[in-house]
């Protein structure tokens, strides 16, 4: 469900079409989470983002509750500075690396046996060994966890895998957005086989990722 009045901007990049929140009231927030990966259990995350400015809030795509150590996500921090999000300083995973004007970028994160490793572009930004708690209340794209403030922040795709993918697996999804989104790198053009439970929350349904944003030509 949307609010304020994020716009869909078509072929925005590299020919594909991306959704602009202006961080003016702008969000998508699902009310529930139903599907994806709860409490410390395995998953991968990526989203295609370019975050403008974060208004002061920390945000990006996250699901579960705004309560300590009930979520995770893919962030920019307070600071404007890439992370994992589980809510509480001290159950995040901050870097020192500036995402707030650092343009389009590739960002995912891997949960395998309590540790979640924040990747950029495919290169490993930090990592951090933790019990993870996710609920799975409900789901927020654009905006702080509990609503406010907003974020200026363009957003490609999401997509949530239900395991941690393997190295191979990860880097060949990497591969696949790097080309769809960005037009170079990566080494194939083939949509990615790295299986999962088929879940959407948009009217398209994906065979193969958990997807949450995006349309039926992703992997």
């Amino acid at each position: 469900t949307s609010a304020g009045d994020p716009r869909l901007l078509s072929g925005a990049l590299n020919d594909e079409d991306v959704i602009h929140f202006d961080g003016d009231g702008d969000k998508l927030e699902g009310m529930v989470a139903n599907g994806l990966p709860a409490g410390n259990a395995d998953r991968t995350v990526f989203m295609v983002a370019r975050h403008n400015n974060n208004n002061g809030g920390a945000g990006g795509f996250v699901y579960g509750q705004a309560s300590s150590n009930k979520a995770f996500g893919l962030m920019v921090d307070y600071e404007g500075e890439f992370g994992i999000q589980g809510w509480a300083r001290r159950n995040d995973l901050r870097t020192s690396e500036v995402g707030v004007g650092a343009g389009w970028v590739s960002q995912s994160a891997v949960l395998e046996a309590g540790t979640a490793t924040l990747y950029i572009d495919g290169t490993v930004l930090g990592s951090k060994t933790h019990t993870w708690n996710t609920t799975l209340n409900k789901i927020m794209i654009g905006a702080e966890f509990d609503n406010a403030p907003y974020l200026d922040l363009d957003v490609a795709t999401v997509l949530v895998y239900d395991r941690a993918l393997s190295a191979a697996e990860r880097q060949q999804v990497e591969d696949y957005l790097q080309q769809r989104y960005f037009g170079a790198g990566g080494t194939t053009n083939q949509t990615p086989t790295a299986n999962a439970d088929s879940y959407s929350v948009t009217e398209n349904s994906l065979a193969n990722p958990l997807d949450v944003l995006g349309n039926d030509s992703d992997p």
